[in-house]
């Protein structure tokens, strides 16, 4: 039963994702799923450079982590697809990966849907191009020597520890993009200069821990019509922009050396973003960081946008459904036997994903 779910499924994506110069391989660690192969390293080990891989959810996470290297290095260039990091279907299951080690052999690798519930890094490499969209990072994102990384509709959610962390004095880093991601979490940047772009991003700190969980220490960076919701201090931003940003408790934005214009802090009117539902401190998946229609985040972004998660053209999506594919939100059995060389016959209901 479970092969043919898992087939059926993969069916609509193959479709999308398949060309005359690139394969795609299903990959499910679930004894009873069906797919091509039983675990990541042999599809990775058998695909060529651009293949696909379609990774089901399962309990079980993939790549363990190699207690001798600290993590899997990542090494080569594919796209990889997953659940998203919290879908609405009648079996929800999150596709999980360990932590990794991102290597240059894997640049331009593009990850959709994806949980990672270790740290991905890139401390042995110098990377580019690498791709993250609708993923969940339980633990750090530490980067090093990196270029070109572009992350949207992402969540960063551990706020015990940095959501991104830049450990290396040395490190090079430019055009970093995050577009409509969540954090809730500190920033480590380490006080070195980087070209990093925060734009319609949320800044989230939870109420029970310290105050300067969302407390940066950022040098060089430019946020445009993001939303910080609790505790950030800004002192630890220096010689960055902030143009059309919302902080609900800062009274001065932009402050000390950083410049900027058309900001709305605690001097405002009003500074508070108004979501359709928030817990009031971390992030939930039950939220909706839609504005509500009263919201004064409305139409005061870049060229009249939206400020927020929502007023970007990445499509946000509570859902983190992954946006370039059909979701099979249920199937139905309707014969539970076969004859051999019967049919089987199946009921499936599949949509769109939820891109709002």
């Amino acid at each position: 039963m479970k092969k043919v779910i898992l087939t059926m499924a993969m069916m609509a994506v193959i479709m999308l994702t398949a060309n005359a110069q690139s394969h795609t391989h299903t990959v499910s660690n679930n004894p009873a799923g069906g797919a091509q192969f039983s675990d990541m390293q042999s599809a990775i080990n058998a695909s060529n450079l651009g293949d696909t891989l379609l990774v089901e959810g399962t309990v079980t996470p993939y790549l363990p982590p190699c207690f001798q290297c600290g993590s899997v290095n990542w090494n080569k260039q594919l796209v990889v697809i997953g659940n998203g990091f919290n879908p609405n279907k009648s079996n929800p299951i999150t596709t999980k990966f360990f932590g990794l080690n991102l290597s240059n052999g894997g640049n331009n690798t593009v990850f959709y849907g994806v949980e990672f519930t270790q740290t991905v890094s890139s401390q042995n490499s110098s990377i580019s191009g690498y791709d993250f969209e609708d993923c969940y990072f339980d633990q750090t994102f530490a980067m090093s020597s990196c270029t070109n990384l572009v992350l949207r509709n992402c969540v960063f959610n551990n706020p015990s520890i940095s959501s991104l962390a830049y450990p290396d004095n040395n490190f090079i880093m430019s055009n970093l993009t995050f577009i409509s991601c969540i954090f809730n979490g500190s920033f480590d940047g380490n006080n070195q200069d980087y070209s990093s772009t925060f734009d319609h991003c949320l800044f989230l700190s939870s109420s029970i821990v310290s105050t300067a969980i969302n407390a940066f220490h950022i040098n060089g960076a430019i946020f445009t019509n993001c939303i910080f919701m609790n505790n950030t201090d800004f002192s630890r931003i220096s010689n960055s922009t902030f143009d059309n940003n919302m902080a609900r408790l800062s009274s001065i934005l932009p402050n000390g050396n950083n410049i900027g214009s058309n900001n709305i802090d605690i001097n405002s009117p009003a500074s508070d973003p108004l979501f359709v539902s928030h817990n009031g401190s971390g992030y939930s998946a039950s939220d909706n960081y839609n504005l509500q229609a009263n919201s004064p985040a409305i139409g005061t972004g870049t060229n009249g946008c939206d400020m927020g998660l929502h007023g970007s053209t990445s499509h946000f999506s509570e859902r983190g459904e992954v946006l370039i594919a059909p979701l099979i939100r249920r199937m139905t059995i309707n014969n539970t036997s076969v004859a051999p060389n019967g049919n089987l016959n199946v009921t499936i209901h599949a949509t769109t994903p939820t891109d709002h």
